[in-house]
């Protein structure tokens, strides 16, 4: 790294980062966490050099009963039970792809897969040049 890592708290709204600053945006994890998934999204959008790539992998509504079950009858780690009940959101290509677009996304720039057995989608989206 050739600056020291910051750390703020800020609303997803209105990040206090320059706009089209960061080539690379990546969320692992993340997004689900997030009431407004929408404003995040607008928001890593405007922060992108362009040509910048914001890459996200969140679960799926697919995974979903799957992890659950993991976390709560299995109870699997401590940290999968809290993260689960904490999400807000799962994801398929037909719910992330129309958020992309509105957060600005060309869709010709957009690649979504699943992974995981197909409890999790892998989303890059490349800001236009």
């Amino acid at each position: 790294l050739t600056e020291p890592v910051r750390v703020f708290r800020a609303s997803v709204d209105s990040l206090p980062l320059e706009s089209t600053s960061y080539d690379n945006i990546t969320f692992i994890n993340g997004l689900e966490h997030f009431f407004a998934d929408q404003d995040m999204l607008h928001e890593c959008f405007r922060i992108l050099k362009p040509g910048g790539v914001l890459q996200v992998i969140v679960p799926t509504w697919f995974g979903k009963g799957f992890l659950e079950f993991m976390a709560f009858r299995l109870k699997m780690q401590e940290q999968i039970y809290h993260g689960m009940n904490d999400h807000k959101m799962y994801y398929d290509e037909k719910n992330i792809w129309p958020k992309l677009v509105r957060a600005g996304f060309m869709p010709s720039e957009i690649r979504v897969r699943r992974i995981k057995f197909w409890c999790s989608l892998h989303v890059v989206a490349k800001k236009a040049s």
